[in-house]
Parts: structure tokens; C-alpha cells; sequence
């Protein structure tokens, strides 16, 4: 059971006693947390309860904590404290620390993993234009979403990754337009590249592929195209540009489960079919030859187009409303996590009305905004733009400093906050490198064990521990901490709380090693080194644990 939930029940248990004994009826416990306290001196862990209690009890929160402390009744803890104004503080017994250690190693790769939620989630990450390879902006929403599927998979969600397809907008037929012209570059013919128009090198890198594949394209006419023609090689473009970002995504330890196209809603009939559902809502208007939603009398600030007066044609948001629908109504998900860039802020509290109108849930939409991230290298920020052919592309990141350090860069801030990333710092092979300096702290565990081996010292069959140096419980806490870790991140995906869990993990482990000599002449049969061997295997499989959630190696040898 996770520490803060046990705690959550004990306090519970010893509330419901101080009600019974002042006869209080009707009573409602109110909201509080059990939480790690700032100052670790306070205490391993404390709740604010007392405080929450005040105005209902009519009492001091020092006194009410006080009584609470007299009812309490639990054998994991050292010791239980009060402290102004109002706080409860647990200390975590030694007992109960090494119990966990042992339970660590006995459940291995499942450690911190969870078996009593079972939702069918959907965590739909990257669903980027297939109008050329993947870049810069791409890659943070990559990386968080892949890491959120894997925690919510620990935690016993059965997730379903999905990238959506956006492949029947304008912006495909300029991108095809753009191939065209690239092929006419190709056969040396001339060509006109607009401002509308897709200008980078891998634009031309996909026109040589479709070239390769399709020889007839080498002296191909494009003169007097046909509708049908075009839309052939639009579909060749996106198929071959699709496969450009698979592979690129399998170079950051990337996969999806399923690729969901934008134009099959259209060419089902689901579009227009959801469209239906809307007008006998009256949620649909005609205006200038548009058709509009009313999603101002809804809340939001104003109405918003479905299909466009010029060419008929729907809008994004309009494909996506019919998307949702699936997502909710047809395949059942029970949540939906979808990771978009912030620039996408507006249509979160625009889509979560037309959920609710179509009787979902909106709390069952949940959407992750990420920042903008810059690169900076040789102390000089470096620019990229998408149209004017300056990308800089994920495979160049991934080359310069390796899927490893471009995985944790990008998890290492909160998804809400703009940041920038030293490439030279993920280049250095130091400590100064912290995921060099986790990646060193696991080898060095593997390392310990292989000494192990190599002496035929048996500690898992016993496996007697005995946390005695501060090193030791300082680490053994840590690890203790690494379920409620998962659990956390499974309901706030704050992901980027992993890489630090990850680089403080590693600094006990250094500590550890620093001043607790695992290894002595005749260690064999030595009861401190086969407790000190039981440390070491639970923080291995801690941090190799940590490391594969986080879509990262865990090399034995550095």
C-alpha cells in the first residue's frame, strides 16, 4: 500500500474516533493532504488536517492535532509529532523501511507498479502534419506523451497511443503542391516554391524517395495534372512522410499503437454524421456562406466555423469535434489525454462544451499544453522556422546527443513552462551531465552485484537488512518513495518529476557508496556487506525501473 494512502486511512481511523467520543453527528471530514513536508526535519511525512478541522471542531489546531496523535495507531511508524500551527508529522520506522527495501527486490521490474485501475485510456501525442520530418517543436510532446503512456501502463491503465492523422486540410495540398515542385527541380525543369509552400530539404529528401519508389515521376508531365492524379501522389507523399516520422519517432524509443486518419471521418460519413447530431442539438447556423457552431451561448468567447464559405471545406476544429465523438462514443475510452502544443490553448474550453452537449464527461478530457523549447549551443541560441527550410530536425538531436539525453532534456520541465537546452552540457561525458551521472550511478550498482557474483555471496536468500548508516536509511527512504512517485504522476502527469526523482535517486546512491563500504576481506559470510548488497540490488532495480519509464537504457558498463 503507498505510505501516503495508509496514512490517509490511519488518520481517518483516528478521526472517526475523536467523533465518536464527542458524539458529533453529521459529520463530513473535510478535504486534506499527506504530503513530503520542505523541511525534512518536520518529518518524513505530514498532513495539515488539524487545520482543515478548526472551524468545524471549534478548537486550536494544536490541541485538535494533539488529540488526533492520542488515536493513532500504526506499527510503520517511529514517530508521530505536532507541530505549530497546526501540523501532524510522521516518521517512517526502520522496520517498516526495510520491509519495503525487501518488498523492492522481491517484485523487481513490477516495483512501484500498481494492479487495481484497469481504465481504457487514450493518449493521443506528436499527430503532427505529415508536410515533412519531425523537428525541434515536435519533440517535447513526443517524449511526454510516450512517458505518460508508460507510467499509466505501470499503474495498471490500459493504454491505447494514438496519433491523429491531420491529413485532409489545405495545408496537405500545399504540401503536395510543394513535392511538385521539387520533382520538377529533380528532372531539372523549372520550379516555383511560394510562400504558401513547404521549403525545407527534407521536403526535397521525400521528393527523391517518391522518385526512387516511383520511377515514372523521373520525366513525368505535371503540366496538365489531373484532380485524380494529384491526389495520387498526395497519398504517396503522406504515406512515405508518415513512414519519415515512424522512423524518426523509433529513434526516440517512440511507438503508437494506432494511426488514426482526419480524412476517414470525412470519407465514413462520421463527419457529417456528427454534424447531424449538432443541428438537432440547434447548435448549427448558416452565415456569409459558412456554417457556424454556437459556442458563445455555450461559454466560450464567440462562434466558431465548421466548414468555410470559399471551398466548403471543414475546418480543424470541426474534424476534431467528429474525432472526439469517436474517441468517447464509439471505442469507449474512459479518458483521453491529448498532448498539444500551447499554441492550441483556445480550443481546449470550446471542445470540453461540445463534449458536454454530446453527453461526455468533460473531466474525462484531459489536455496536456507544451511550451516552446529552444536549443542553445557554444552559449548561442539557435533559430529555426518550419517554412523557410531552417528546421532543425529531431534525427539531427537525436545524432548530436544521443535518444537518451534528448529524451530526459525534454522531460527535465514542467510541460507549462518554456525552456531551453544546453546541447554541449548533454554532449559532456562528466558528472556535470546528469544523465551521464544517473547512467554512471547504474552501472556502478551492476558493477557491485557482478563483484557479488564473482565472490559467491548469497544475500537474496535470506535477505536479512539492516539499515543502520544515515546513507543507508536516507536511500532506503528514497526508494520507498518511488511508488507514490508513479501514483502521483499517473493523476497530475507532471512527467518532468521523474528526471528529478532520477538525479536525487543518484546522489544518494553516490552518497551510499562514498561512506559504506560494501566489501570487506572476508566478506562472504559478513551480515553488513550482505545488507549492504541488499541496498544495492533495490536501487538498482529502482533506477532501472525509472530509467525504462522514462524511455531511456540502463547500460551495466560505462
Amino acid at each position: 500500500m503507498l505510505i501516503t494512502k495508509f496514512l490517509h486511512n490511519c488518520l481517518n481511523e483516528a478521526l472517526q474516533k475523536l467523533i465518536d467520543e464527542q458524539n458529533i453527528t453529521n459529520f463530513t471530514p473535510p478535504a486534506y493532504v499527506v504530503e513530503k513536508p520542505k523541511n525534512k526535519t518536520h518529518g518524513d511525512y505530514a498532513t495539515n488536517l488539524p487545520m482543515q478541522l478548526a472551524k468545524i471542531f471549534k478548537e486550536n489546531p494544536i490541541d485538535i492535532a494533539h488529540k488526533i496523535k492520542d488515536k493513532f495507531d500504526a506499527d510503520n511508524l517511529e514517530e508521530i509529532s505536532v507541530a505549530s500551527p497546526g501540523f501532524i508529522n510522521f516518521k517512517l520506522s526502520k522496520i517498516w523501511l526495510e520491509k519495503e527495501i525487501i518488498r523492492c527486490i522481491d517484485l523487481k521490474n513490477n516495483f512501484g507498479n500498481q494492479a487495481k485501475n484497469n481504465k481504457n485510456v487514450q493518449v493521443e501525442f506528436v499527430s503532427v502534419n505529415p508536410t515533412g520530418k519531425l523537428h525541434l517543436g515536435h519533440i517535447r510532446g513526443a517524449v511526454i506523451g510516450s512517458t505518460i503512456s508508460n507510467i499509466l501502463e505501470s499503474q495498471n491503465f490500459t493504454v491505447t497511443r494514438e496519433y491523429y492523422i491531420n491529413d485532409a486540410g489545405n495545408q496537405i495540398d500545399f504540401f503536395c503542391k510543394s513535392i511538385i515542385e521539387r520533382i520538377k527541380e529533380l528532372q531539372g525543369k523549372d520550379f516555383n516554391i511560394t510562400d504558401e509552400m513547404y521549403s525545407g530539404i527534407d521536403i526535397l529528401d521525400i521528393s527523391k524517395k517518391i522518385i526512387n519508389k516511383y520511377p515514372d515521376y523521373q520525366n513525368y508531365d505535371f503540366s496538365n495534372i489531373t484532380e485524380d492524379e494529384f491526389e495520387g501522389l498526395k497519398k504517396i507523399s503522406i504515406e512515405i512522410c508518415i513512414n519519415e516520422i515512424m522512423d524518426d519517432l523509433k529513434s526516440l524509443n517512440i511507438s503508437h499503437d494506432n494511426w488514426f486518419s482526419e480524412s476517414s471521418l470525412i470519407d465514413t460519413g462520421y463527419l457529417d454524421e456528427t454534424i447531424g447530431i449538432l443541428k438537432e442539438l440547434n447548435l448549427i447556423y448558416v452565415k456569409d456562406e459558412a456554417t457556424w457552431i454556437k459556442t458563445e451561448e455555450l461559454g466560450d468567447d464567440r462562434d466558431n466555423v465548421l466548414f468555410k464559405s470559399s471551398d466548403k471545406k471543414p475546418t480543424y476544429f470541426a474534424t476534431d469535434i467528429a474525432y472526439h465523438r469517436n474517441k468517447f462514443k464509439e471505442r469507449s475510452f474512459e479518458k483521453v489525454i491529448n498532448v498539444w502544443g500551447s499554441d492550441h490553448h483556445g480550443h481546449i474550453k470550446r471542445m470540453e462544451l461540445i463534449l458536454e452537449k454530446l453527453n461526455v464527461n468533460p473531466k474525462n478530457f484531459n489536455v496536456i499544453l507544451n511550451q516552446i523549447v529552444s536549443l542553445k549551443s557554444n552559449n548561442k541560441t539557435v533559430k529555426f522556422s518550419k517554412r523557410s527550410g531552417n528546421s532543425i530536425f529531431l534525427s539531427e538531436i537525436v545524432e548530436e546527443i544521443g535518444a537518451d539525453a534528448c529524451r530526459f532534456s525534454f522531460l527535465s520541465r514542467s510541460s507549462e513552462s518554456q525552456m531551453e537546452i544546453d546541447l554541449d552540457l548533454f554532449k559532456n561525458k562528466s558528472a556535470e551531465n546528469p544523465v551521464f551521472y544517473i547512467q554512471y550511478a547504474h552501472a556502478r550498482l551492476c558493477s557491485i552485484l557482478k563483484n557479488a557474483k564473482e565472490r559467491q555471496i548469497d544475500f537474496e536468500t535470506e535477505k536479512i537488512l539492516s539499515l543502520e548508516t544515515i546513507e543507508e536509511i536516507n536511500l532506503a527512504k528514497k526508494i520507498t518513495e518511488f511508488p507514490e512517485l508513479l501514483h502521483r504522476v499517473s493523476e497530475n502527469y507532471g512527467v518532468h518529476e521523474l528526471t528529478f526523482f532520477a538525479l536525487e535517486l543518484s546522489q544518494l546512491i553516490q552518497k551510499f557508496y562514498e561512506n559504506n563500504r560494501v566489501f570487506d576481506k572476508d566478506s562472504k559470510d559478513d551480515q553488513i556487506t550482505k545488507s549492504r548488497l541488499i541496498i544495492t540490488k533495490a536501487s538498482k532495480i529502482t533506477l532501472a525501473n525509472l530509467l525504462s519509464l522514462m524511455g531511456m537504457s540502463s547500460p551495466e558498463e560505462m
